[in-house]
């Protein structure tokens, strides 16, 4: 799974399983200050993002990892090996 979040440090990203719920948070607080001889001016924004989804039955959520590079959150969602084991392949064949 991935998610683009440009210009957050990773420090500012949630990732939470719960149950069968997974969450991705994340909140930027900026503040930039310029000063010139004629003024002052200092700006701050803030915003926050957050998503849920429900995970498929069959995820090994204590092998879940989460990395950040480069503006995009890759999450990856191991199986478990119960559910490796009824994955089956169906050949596909012509009309």
């Amino acid at each position: 799974m991935q998610a683009e979040l440009p210009g957050l440090d990773p420090a500012q990203i949630e990732v939470k399983i719960s149950d069968s719920m997974m969450t991705i948070r994340a909140e930027e607080h900026a503040e930039r200050e310029e000063t010139s001889g004629a003024y002052h001016l200092r700006e701050r924004s803030s915003g926050s993002f957050q998503r849920l989804f429900r995970l498929p039955s069959g995820i090994a959520a204590d092998r879940v990892e989460a990395r950040y590079d480069k503006g995009i959150l890759k999450i990856t969602l191991p199986k478990t090996a119960e559910a490796m084991e009824k994955e089956r392949r169906i050949e596909v064949k012509p009309a």
